[in-house]
């Protein structure tokens, strides 16, 4: 692809992240996942925005707006026949129906069926996506759930009042937040990511924490091995710890 700079970042589950632009201002170019799709991306740092999706079956989906805003445009199938859509994102309708070279035909059942079927398959591919989120969650929810329930234990007791002040001290309701997942908070200043960053032993630090220990270090801060000072940003946790603070009001 024409403009992709040599950042290239593959991360543990087989995804390839593509970057270019200048050190500390890099933006995403592309993603190739293992399972074939190939997601093209315009747009200065942090605000990527979707303009083409690639499927195993040829298929190639393009769309337009601003970042989180992307709304499918025209699909190009694999035999050649057009879709154009209109409306925006996750209302797109479909309005012409054509051949590559061709004049736009009328909308048919056929292809109101295969519109149909495309919208299906994008809401499938947002809910593989969900799922991935889901299940990673539910695992470090089980995984902390003895910790936090030994916490609010011990917060209950120090809440109930003793037998000769149960008249006059009023039982205080206290609201126990869930600590984040692991993998949204940093290693290094144990809080929630706010710009996080990948660096090359492959984990994800809060930017300005790995700065200042490459500052003196050149090595890993968790597996103690030589690394570089490139620094990538982790849209992906930077996007899940933006929808954590959403869900608990933060």
């Amino acid at each position: 692809m024409a403009g992709v700079g040599a950042a290239r970042l593959e991360c543990p589950n087989k995804d390839i992240y593509y970057y270019a632009g200048k050190k500390g201002n890099e933006h995403l170019v592309r993603v190739k996942c293992p399972e074939g799709h190939i997601l093209n991306y315009e747009g200065e740092m942090d605000k990527e925005h979707m303009v083409r999706v690639k499927r195993p079956n040829g298929s190639i989906y393009h769309y337009e707006g601003e970042k989180g805003k992307e709304h499918m445009v025209r699909v190009k199938f694999s035999d050649g026949s057009i879709h154009h859509y209109e409306g925006e994102k996750g209302k797109e309708h479909l309005v012409r129906v054509g051949k590559e070279r061709d004049r736009a035909s009328a909308v048919t059942e056929a292809s109101i069926q295969a519109a149909e079927a495309v919208a299906a398959q994008l809401l499938q591919d947002e809910a593989v996506m969900a799922e991935r989120v889901a299940a990673r969650d539910a695992s470090r929810k089980a995984r902390n759930s003895r910790k936090r329930q030994s916490k609010k234990t011990r917060k209950g007791s120090a809440l109930q009042p003793t037998a000769t002040t149960e008249e006059a001290r009023p039982v205080v309701a206290v609201s126990v937040v869930a600590p984040p997942p692991d993998d949204l908070v940093c290693p290094i200043t144990h809080e929630l990511f706010t710009h996080p960053c990948f660096t090359q032993d492959g984990h994800t630090y809060e930017r300005d924490a790995i700065e200042k220990w490459l500052a003196i270090h050149s090595t890993s801060p968790l597996t103690g091995e030589p690394i570089g000072s490139t620094l990538v940003t982790n849209f992906i946790a930077q996007r899940m710890c933006a929808s954590w603070k959403e869900k608990h009001a933060l």
